[in-house]
């Protein structure tokens, strides 16, 4: 996946040379500019970002959107059996609880909750497989410790887990918490394929989530021929490898840019005629 931009100076239009002479830039550095912004919005477009208004929102709130989205499939596949699960400092309003039976009946919830419990704690795998399949829940079996293959195995292609196979009971809820820190942890690799590019451009510095992580990227710079400026960029993460063509990463950023230039352009365009007309 990797966006080839081109800037032909030939091909600019009459207000673009103008904009550049006013603000004193030469093709190079409009180019320049004109990549940092869409590579900028191919970040955003990357995961993890809100599904709403993502082209606005900050990197903050996309972390957000990025530790909710690990905890929540995490806690579609592994459900502890012995205490809560702690979640990490300055994840708020967040709680993963024991497993706990929910029905109608609070006296046979609490009787089947004693057996689970006792059959989990016994290791009893077929006590387990009776109830369940008689309560007909989508249990796939109990697991001493968090199996990171297991978790790669429900997630789809967009990396996310849809829980229709089931959950695992997990005895050890530390491995649950260890897991789930070095999840939380690569939060922002995807996003890292584009800092190559992005700071090449002359980007600002990214948040540390994002920055920390060395995302295999493209950054291609052909700036020798004026008449054929261009520069190439791309993510080489493996998962945007994958995934990037169904998320539309760079279609959405170079329609966002479309738009954004246009805008510019009529800008541009209304001061050099007010400065027209003052000079008549």
């Amino acid at each position: 996946m990797i966006p080839r931009l081109t800037l032909n100076k030939a091909k600019y239009e009459g207000a673009v040379r103008q904009y550049m002479r006013e603000l004193h830039k030469t093709g190079v550095e409009e180019l320049k500019r004109q990549g940092k912004l869409f590579v900028e919005q191919c970040i955003k477009l990357t995961p993890p970002y809100p599904q709403e208004r993502p082209l606005v929102s900050t990197e903050r709130e996309q972390l957000r959107v990025g530790q909710g989205a690990v905890i929540r499939d995490l806690q579609k596949l592994f459900k502890p059996i012995s205490k809560d699960v702690k979640i990490p400092r300055g994840i708020q309003g967040v709680q993963w609880p024991k497993f706990k039976i929910h029905g109608k009946n609070p006296v046979e919830n609490a009787r089947l909750q004693r057996s689970i419990d006792k059959y989990a704690r016994a290791g009893d795998t077929t006590a387990l497989d009776t109830i369940f399949k008689r309560l007909k829940v989508r249990y796939s079996g109990l697991i001493n410790q968090v199996d990171a293959q297991l978790h790669k195995m429900r997630r789809n292609r967009r990396g996310r887990v849809t829980g229709k196979k089931g959950f695992f009971l997990v005895s050890d809820t530390d491995s649950i918490e260890y897991y789930l820190g070095k999840k939380l942890a690569n939060i922002g690799v995807a996003k890292s394929g584009w800092k190559k590019a992005y700071y090449a451009l002359g980007g600002k510095k990214l948040s540390n989530w994002i920055s920390r992580h060395n995302g295999a990227g493209v950054y291609r710079p052909g700036f020798t021929n004026p008449n054929l400026l261009f520069v190439d960029v791309g993510n080489a993460v493996p998962f945007i490898q994958e995934a990037g063509r169904e998320l539309q990463i760079i279609d959405r950023a170079r329609a966002s840019r479309a738009r954004n230039l246009a805008v510019e352009l009529k800008k541009v365009q209304a001061h050099l005629a007010r400065k027209w007309k003052a000079l008549r």
